[in-house]
């Protein structure tokens, strides 16, 4: 099959980009909310809430969407990714704006401020893997934490 040539009518930014991914791009404050400081558009399309609805905690913290069983994985992946500075992997269920829950794998690193090495912030991707039996299961963290030294 031919490709078509590439169109002229309109172009793609970051934003525009991620809005179409299928998945939730983040980045968030090493807080006890996690206080949003960006989240892709895409938000919209996965848990039905706007994008400025999470951003400083406007009105939904990002951790209220959580299944209530999966608070403490998602605290203790929190402290892994402080503790051991690389990109994780942990399985958690959210809850959507209608109230039904998926199944979602959190990719996630810490964000360190450049001069004090200090973990400032979490940056990260939920995918959404309802459709996916395969990669369903318990929660949990599923990265290994590498060994140092």
């Amino acid at each position: 099959m031919a490709r078509k040539p590439p169109r002229t009518d309109f172009s793609f930014n970051a934003e525009s980009l991620l809005a179409e991914m299928p998945t939730v791009s983040y980045i968030c404050e090493n807080d006890e909310f996690y206080t949003m400081r960006y989240i892709s558009s895409s938000i919209l399309l996965t848990l039905g809430y706007q994008a400025d609805e999470f951003i400083d905690n406007a009105k939904v913290f990002a951790a209220s969407v959580a299944h209530p069983e999966d608070l403490e994985t998602i605290d203790a992946f929190a402290e892994s990714l402080l503790s051991t500075r690389q990109t994780m992997t942990a399985r958690v269920r959210l809850v959507r704006r209608d109230g039904t829950v998926f199944p979602c794998l959190l990719v996630s690193r810490a964000i360190c401020h450049p001069k004090t090495g200090e973990a400032v912030a979490f940056s990260g991707t939920v995918v959404d893997i309802s459709g996916e039996p395969g990669l369903q299961g318990p929660t949990g963290i599923l990265t290994k934490p590498k060994q140092t030294g």
